[in-house]
């Protein structure tokens, strides 16, 4: 075969995605915690600018921190055609979701033993996926 190792085809389309970034906090915290929406914002936008050196467009939603905020956010979020959103509440998820199971799990182990929550972990991923297929709102294949 000739030609040298950094030959490539060119693409006949750019590569591009449209990109969101929303965050999510709760108002509460602002006066609980000086700075705090300040620092959420500096690091938002940091994040903001590395999705950005890729060819992407980016979106960014700000923050919701009461229901009605996050309720008109979603029409916005939706006309904006997105491929990917990143949504910044991960932590405060996973912290509520472990003060709920914790004790669940405890009652569990004590009156029964492991295998319920080995069956349950087992089918967690599967029904994730099928909730996922369900609901996505489209999937297609990248064009390289």
């Amino acid at each position: 075969m000739e030609g040298s190792a950094n030959s490539s085809i060119p693409r006949r389309k750019p590569l591009t995605a449209n990109v969101g970034i929303y965050s999510v906090g709760h108002h509460t915290y602002w006066s609980q915690f000086d700075g705090l929406l300040g620092e959420i914002r500096n690091k938002i936008s940091v994040f903001r600018a590395i999705p950005g050196k890729y060819n992407v467009s980016v979106f960014d939603f700000g923050i919701s921190d009461c229901a009605e905020t996050a309720y008109a956010a979603v029409p916005v979020i939706n006309s904006a055609d997105l491929d990917l959103l990143f949504v910044g509440m991960a932590g405060s998820a996973g912290a509520i979701a472990g003060l709920i199971i914790n004790p669940l799990i405890g009652v569990i182990v004590q009156n029964h033993s492991y295998l319920p929550l080995w069956i349950a972990s087992g089918m967690l991923y599967p029904v994730a996926f099928i909730l996922l297929i369900l609901f996505i709102k489209r999937i297609r294949p990248v064009i390289v």
